[in-house]
């Protein structure tokens, strides 16, 4: 250390008295790298710069210089001889503890950082970073361990042990990093590449139980905490140490193979939906769930939002009972809702249910028809108060205010007051600027004289009087619906007024009550009244409803104000289904209405000209809460201060999170089934979870190949399992090819493997019906095709001669009897023979709802049938031709007759003709004619059994011709299976010439328009006449 100071301070001084050089690389770069070691020093001997400095850049500048110091680099990057890297790291280590402890900041403490940086405050990550252990230190550790200062097995079982006792940090909304645990899952991962005794042990195969668990635990209502790895960079972290714990260990990769393959088995809510991605569907960061919209419901969604973001009307409609209630279909539909609301970890939810049991003017909501917000409240409201006396209280309280309407006779000194309760204030737009103007207009004193005297209710007599309404009762929460709509008597149409109509973020309404208007009167109902009204008159804005378009119809959204805790002044928009924050400095700009102006070039006078126009969207219903009582003790008094007994955080919750309510066990346990499993799906469908299953069914089962050669089959059990189950579905697969040429080169590598693909899918048809009917996307449906030819090609040396191989029973028996085969019986000795068998069986058991999908299905077993003459001789015996043909007609097998001449017809039930149905069976009238053609035998005699043969061509009519020329399906075909039916039939051709004919007499020219040149050229064909 001398030495280095004293070359330094060599560099710093100057070699020329004269010349003074200045900038970067002088003299003052010499001094910043002494004052760089020296920093690193006090670094080493105290930690504050490591882990305690809250500036993010000088930790990361004092763990390079330590970094730099433990390679034995310089500055200028040459190497220089240096032994301190295992002194330093034995150090660092000594504050691991102290690392593990610091525990990332609360998201309310945290100054909102840049994109891509960390936040202000003291932090852990730069230490883990420092810390990992270069490769040679822990080779010589593990080699050589009385000759090293670090114990690598001890360290190594001691991060174990502190990664599984570390607390649950990470939250699943607005998380933030934790980066003791991800510093941990790092650091035990660089340690498990050098395979210590740890990772083959007993603490191996527990800590890799445990790590599983972190990440695909699902969490329920006690448990709400669960998985430990919620953030993307901790999954990462605990993903890489799964993939080093099962590295060349087969004990490890067989725990790892059972718990993944449980992952992408069918389950009670299989199959995914096609071209699914969780994420996009779930719960929005800012913590809130929106509403379906179903077509013209946002007036309700908006109102609904408005209901649940109040704490006092949540908390009583979630603990209201609907024993008894008025309305109880409703209420139970909205408590559903809300609980939904409350704890889904869905995006939104869809209220079609709750549109079916709620009546407005004696009609359930129709989805399609839109209503005005303003009336659609009031209505909820009034209902509200009607269910039930508990709920009659509260809305009340909250909503219900009162208008005194009084005339005060100026002559004989009487006083006529009429109380008028409201739930909605409806303030005047027109020639107003501001809601106060408004509120001015509706407490306007109003003089009653000349013509217009007013007539005494008391005394009988015409008297001067003035007239005025004030506010005798204001609510908690007091509503305002701007009469944005009026009717035009000259055009006898409504319109919306758009122009610039203003309201504060604080209203104070002491100017409109009783109190001030008319003191005399306050003073004398305050004597008489034992209970007086607060008189707290200033009032917050919490919630604004816009909308935006015409008098005709247009769409409403909400901007409202969160008054839980943790998230006081926090503001957000609820536009159905979206959720997201809100900057309230830009409420003018939303909500005011009024003109806005924007630059429109004009190409005549070539400038861009100033373009006024009025903005459609304005406020509409406007909410404000009644400002709380700051008191002494106090000085931040809740606002939500009515029914605080029914409202209760949940142990569990983040301060961060919504108010937690108390559900009835029903609701809860409705709704946490639900979010365990879309948990999980979004545990599965993320592209990390797609890499590490990569590196598991690729990689992972090389390193294990020397020491566990049938670890293919596992791997490729696996891969299948994953890849059809679970990848295929995913809206995001970029790495598709490869999963297949990955599946396609373990097949080839292992024909156990082919052999447990095919009789699966014989046993269990869920995987053909999915993919090869179901699924809408047909390049996925050609790749499920060509990965069945593929598996069959690999076997087909070693299982063709099994094709035909009848049951010995059923053989001895047929030789005695000389009876043919059962078809039930043949092909029982192969697994490819049983899987084309229960494919051939969903022709009667589902495949004709899916009829647009059958291209691949029938192109798959004409793919089968060109492959050998053993596999056409299969289809043949097996009686494939009759079962397509009656698939075709809509029949059964068992159910057809062969109609005589002379005998009535049995009706012919065809499937119903669409847009899907040519391409979709092209491939199977090729096929049946292709089989037919192949059931020649040496003499050029058509050997087809008897039900095939009356499948085809028999019956009266011929069903089968006649109705694939009538759909023009593959007429080209179509020739062809006449052509192979009639050769050698002179009898047969003329009765199909006959059949032709009279179909083309018979229907219209438009419906034998388009078959016109085919049936021209088959009444022509030299073999058929």
């Amino acid at each position: 250390m001398p030495q280095l100071t004293s070359i330094l301070e060599e560099a710093s001084m100057p070699k020329d008295p004269n010349h003074y050089k200045t900038g970067f690389w002088g003299r003052g770069a010499s001094c910043s790298l002494c004052y760089g070691i020296v920093s690193v020093m006090v670094a080493l001997s105290r930690r504050s710069k490591v882990l305690e400095d809250p500036e993010p850049a000088v930790r990361r500048e004092v763990c390079s210089a330590i970094y730099r110091l433990c390679l034995g680099v310089s500055v200028s990057g040459e190497p220089m001889e240096s032994t301190l890297v295992a002194p330093m790291l034995s150090q660092l280590l000594l504050y691991l503890k102290k690392a593990e402890s610091m525990q990332p900041q609360k998201i309310e403490a945290m100054q909102a950082p840049e994109e891509g940086k960390e936040p202000y405050g003291p932090a852990c990550r730069d230490y883990f970073w420092l810390v990992s252990l270069p490769d040679e230190l822990v080779k010589e550790s593990l080699e050589e361990p009385q000759n090293c200062l670090i114990d690598i097995n001890e360290l190594t079982n001691k991060i174990a042990q502190s990664i599984l006792s570390r607390d649950y940090l990470e939250t699943r909304h607005r998380t933030v990093d934790d980066d003791g645990l991800i510093g941990l899952l790092n650091l035990l991962t660089n340690l498990l590449k050098h395979r210590p005794p740890f990772q083959t042990g007993k603490g191996g195969q527990e800590l890799l139980v445990e790590v599983f668990n972190f990440l695909f635990a699902l969490p329920n209502p006690k448990l709400r905490h669960v998985p430990k790895c919620k953030s993307p960079r901790s999954r990462t972290a605990a993903f890489d140490l799964l993939v080093e714990l099962v590295k060349g260990s087969p004990q490890n990769y067989a725990v790892l193979h059972e718990k993944l393959l449980k992952q992408h088995q069918p389950g009670p809510n299989s199959p995914y939906p096609w071209d699914y991605w969780p994420h996009e569907d779930g719960r929005s960061e800012c913590g809130y769930v929106g509403l379906t919209n179903l077509g013209a419901t946002c007036y309700m969604a908006s109102c609904m939002q408005h209901l649940y973001m109040m704490p006092q009307a949540r908390a009583s409609i979630l603990a209201a009972s609907t024993a008894d209630a008025k309305h109880e279909p409703t209420l139970k539909e909205l408590q559903r809702m809300f609980a939904y609301l409350l704890e889904s970890e869905r995006k939104a939810y869809n209220p079609r249910s709750f549109c079916k049991v709620y009546t407005m003017d004696h009609q359930p909501l129709n989805t399609a028809e839109q209503k005005d917000m303003a009336e659609f409240f009031i209505d909820l409201v009034s209902k509200l108060e009607e269910m039930t006396p508990a709920l009659k209280e509260v809305i009340k309280k909250l909503f219900c205010g009162v208008i005194s309407n009084n005339v005060v006779s100026l002559d004989c000194g009487h006083v006529s007051r009429t109380l008028e309760e409201f739930y909605t204030v409806r303030c005047q737009v027109a020639d107003m600027r501001n809601l106060y103007e408004s509120l001015d207009e509706v407490t306007v004193k109003d003089t009653l004289e000349g013509d217009n005297m007013y007539t005494c209710s008391q005394c009988g007599k015409k008297v001067r009087a003035e007239k005025r309404a004030c506010f005798k009762k204001l609510p908690h929460i007091l509503c305002f619906n701007t009469m944005r709509y009026t009717f035009n008597m000259l055009t006898m149409l409504k319109e919306k007024v758009n122009t610039h109509f203003s309201f504060p973020l604080r209203l104070n309404m002491a100017g409109y009550v009783e109190k001030q208007l008319m003191p005399q009167h306050y003073q004398e109902e305050k004597l008489k009244n034992s209970d007086p009204e607060s008189e707290q008159y200033e009032y917050d804005l919490i919630g604004v409803t816009v909308h935006t378009g015409t008098a005709d119809g247009g769409h409403y959204y909400s901007f409202i104000k969160d008054r839980t805790a943790g998230s006081r002044d926090k503001w957000f928009l609820f536009n159905d289904a979206e959720v997201k924050p809100f900057d309230p400095n830009q409420i003018a700009a939303e909500c005011f209405g009024g003109e806005m102006t924007s630059k429109t070039y004009d190409s005549v006078t070539d400038k861009f000209m100033d373009f006024s126009f009025e903005k459609t969207n304005s406020a509409y219903m406007l909410f404000y809460e009644r400002c709380p009582v700051i008191s002494p003790d106090n000085s931040e008094s809740s606002s939500t201060t009515l029914d605080s007994d029914n409202i209760l955080s949940s142990p569990t919750s983040q301060p961060n999170a919504p108010v937690t309510f108390e559900l009835s066990k029903e609701l809860e346990d409705w709704i946490w089934q639900d979010n365990m499993h879309f948990i999980q799906d979004k545990n599965i469908f993320e592209h990390t979870y797609f890499n590490f299953m990569w590196q598991i069914c690729g990689y992972i089962p090389q390193t294990i190949l020397p020491v566990q050669p049938n670890v293919t089959q596992k791997a490729t059990q696996l891969s299948t399992s994953f890849f059809i189950e679970t990848f295929i579905h995913a809206k995001e697969k970029p790495t598709m090819v490869q999963w297949v040429e990955l599946v396609t080169k373990q097949f080839n590598a292992c024909q156990e493997a082919c052999i447990w693909f095919l009789e699966h899918m014989a046993r269990d048809t869920w995987w053909p019906v999915q993919v090869l009917l179901k699924c809408p996307n047909q390049m996925v449906r050609q790749m499920f095709q060509r990965l069945c030819i593929h598996v069959i090609q690999r076997l087909k040396q070693s299982h063709s001669s099994l094709y035909l191989q009848v049951d010995r029973e059923d053989s001895d028996e047929a030789k005695d009897d000389k009876k043919p085969v059962d078809p039930a019986k043949i092909g029982n000795a192969s697994c490819i023979t049983k899987f084309i068998k229960t494919l051939l069986s969903l022709m009667e058991h589902g495949a004709k709802a899916h009829l647009k999908h059958l291209t691949e299905y029938f192109g798959f077993l004409y793919e089968f049938s060109k492959m050998g003459e053993e596999e056409s001789k299969f289809l043949l015996a097996v009686g494939a031709i009759n079962t397509m043909v009656h698939f075709y007609l809509g029949q059964k097998v068992n159910d057809f007759v062969d109609v005589s001449e002379g005998e009535e017809e049995e009706e012919v039930v065809a499937l119903p003709t669409d847009k899907y149905k040519p391409a979709s069976l092209d491939k199977m009238i090729t096929l049946v004619a292709s089989l037919v053609e192949k059931s020649r035998d040496s003499n050029m005699r058509l050997q087809l059994s008897e039900k095939d043969y009356n499948a085809v061509a028999g019956g009266k009519g011929f069903a089968f011709l006649y109705q694939q020329i009538k759909d023009n399906i593959n007429l080209q075909q179509t020739r062809n299976l006449i052509h192979s039916l009639c050769r050698g039939n002179n009898q047969l051709a003329q009765a199909i010439i006959c059949m032709v004919s009279q179909a083309i007499s018979r229907h219209s020219e438009a419906l034998f328009n388009a078959n016109s040149t085919h049936l021209s050229a088959w009444s022509i064909h030299p073999d058929i006449c």
